[in-house]
């Protein structure tokens, strides 16, 4: 619902605009959490795991936004959203790669099983993308 109301908004402000709001619209809501969440000391977090949050932060969920809010907005929310089924893919493959995560054949059975429910789904409803 997120995406998609996100699209429609870019559609009139931009996408750098809708998820720069929606990070200052959020805020009150979730700087208690944060801080309630926030670790006793900061000493024991490696680098890594800060430079790991530091991109994901940045460049996955901020930067990031901005190309998918303007390609929803630019080809059509539910047609361009399904590119998003893509992504567990993308993750099981370059976990693996990345960081030597064991891939089972049970792990790419239930991916494939997610696109074929989605495939099923377009075909008996007629929502097949031209």
């Amino acid at each position: 619902m997120g995406y998609a109301e996100g699209a429609v908004l870019a559609r009139t402000f931009g996408g750098w605009q809708v998820i720069c709001w929606s990070l200052v619209l959020t805020l009150p809501l979730l700087l208690p959490i944060v801080i309630h969440s926030a670790p006793t000391s900061f000493n024991s977090i490696s680098l890594d795991a800060w430079l790991g949050l530091a991109y994901v932060g940045i460049f996955s969920m901020f930067l990031g936004f901005f190309a998918w809010y303007r390609g929803l907005a630019w080809g059509g929310i539910a047609r361009v959203s399904q590119i998003q089924l893509i992504q567990p893919f993308l993750t099981i493959i370059t976990s693996g790669i990345l960081l030597n995560e064991p891939i089972s054949l049970r792990t790419f059975g239930f991916a494939f099983s997610v696109v074929a429910c989605v495939v099923l789904g377009k075909q008996n409803f007629g929502l097949r993308s031209p």
